[in-house]
C-alpha cells in the first residue's frame, strides 16, 4: 500500500476482492508486490466540500521521480464500487490541515480536507455536483432547473471487453497538501461529464436530503499547487492487461478472489 509523507492511500472496492492489490509502475523501481491482508511557501487558496471534511516513500513502493511522488498499477474490476481510503500515520510539519484533491485521468473529480490532530482517516466514496437534467420540471412549456446537490459515486464501467487497448485503462491520481488554516464559502458546483470511455463511471446516487448542511471551504496552501506534498498515482488496468505485463504472479490470490 503506497505510504508516503506519512500518509497511505489505497483503492477498496465493494468486492470480495476488497483493497485492490498493487503492483509495480516503472516510475516505482523498488516497489514490492504486497496486498493488505487483515490488517485492520505560497499562500494559496484551494476548495473543498465539507462532505468529505469530517471524513521519502515507504515499502511496498518507492517514490518516482520526486520524492513526493509514488505510482503503482491496480487491476479494474468491472462493474465494482470503489472509494478512496486514506490514513495519516504521521502528522505533517507544520501542523495543521491536509488537503486533498481526487483526479481522474486528468479531471479534478472533488476535493476534501481534514486535521489530523482531530480526524486523521476517513473515505471519498462519490462526488458533488449541480442537480442533472433528470431533475428538470418542465410546466407551460418552461423548463424548470432543479436546486440542491446530486451526489454521484465511483464505478468501474461493467463493459471493459469491449474497449479497446487505448481506452484499457487509466489514473487515479490523488494529491495531498500542507495547508495553515481554512475560512468558508459558498457552494461552487460542477455538472458532471462522464468518463465511461476510460472505464470509470459515476452513476447517480440521487439529490441530498438536506443539502444546507453541507459546509464548503478554501483551504490556504503551504506547498504550491504545483508541487503537492505528496501524489498518489494508481494506474488502473485490466486483469488481461496486467497479465500481459508480467505483473501478476501466476499464484497471486487476488485474481482468484476476484474471479
Amino acid at each position: 500500500m503506497p505510504l508516503l509523507q506519512g500518509i497511505e492511500v489505497t483503492i477498496v472496492t465493494q468486492s470480495e476482492l476488497g483493497q485492490l492489490p498493487e503492483y509495480p509502475h516503472p516510475d516505482g523501481s523498488s516497489f514490492q508486490s504486497r496486498r493488505l491482508r487483515d490488517n485492520k511557501p505560497d499562500d494559496q487558496s484551494n476548495s473543498c466540500d465539507g462532505d468529505f471534511q469530517n471524513r521519502v516513500a515507504d515499502d511496498p513502493a518507492h517514490a518516482s521521480g520526486t520524492d513526493s511522488t509514488v505510482s503503482v498499477y491496480v487491476p479494474s474490476l468491472p462493474g465494482a464500487q470503489f472509494w478512496i481510503n486514506y490514513v495519516v500515520k504521521t502528522p505533517p510539519s507544520p501542523p495543521g490541515h491536509l488537503f486533498f484533491k481526487l483526479y481522474m485521468n486528468g479531471r479534478h473529480i472533488t476535493s476534501w480536507g481534514i486535521n489530523p490532530s482531530i480526524k486523521s482517516h476517513g473515505r471519498a466514496e462519490k462526488a458533488l455536483y449541480e442537480p442533472s437534467d433528470r431533475w428538470d420540471q418542465e410546466e407551460d412549456g418552461v423548463v424548470f432547473k432543479q436546486e440542491g446537490i446530486e451526489a454521484r459515486y465511483f464505478y468501474f464501467t461493467g463493459n471493459q471487453q469491449e474497449l479497446s487497448a487505448a481506452d484499457n485503462g487509466g489514473l487515479i491520481e490523488v494529491q495531498a497538501f500542507r495547508a495553515k488554516g481554512r475560512k468558508r464559502r459558498a457552494a461552487k458546483l460542477d455538472q458532471y461529464r462522464v468518463q465511461d470511455k476510460y472505464g470509470i463511471t459515476a452513476p447517480s446516487g440521487g439529490l441530498l436530503d438536506n443539502p444546507q448542511d453541507i459546509t464548503f471551504f478554501d483551504f490556504h496552501l503551504i506547498d504550491p499547487k504545483d508541487a503537492p506534498f505528496a501524489t498518489f498515482r494508481f494506474h488502473y488496468r485490466s486483469w488481461d492487461s496486467l497479465n500481459q505485463l508480467s505483473l501478476v504472479p501466476a499464484d497471486d490470490p487476488s485474481i482468484l478472489e476476484s474471479s
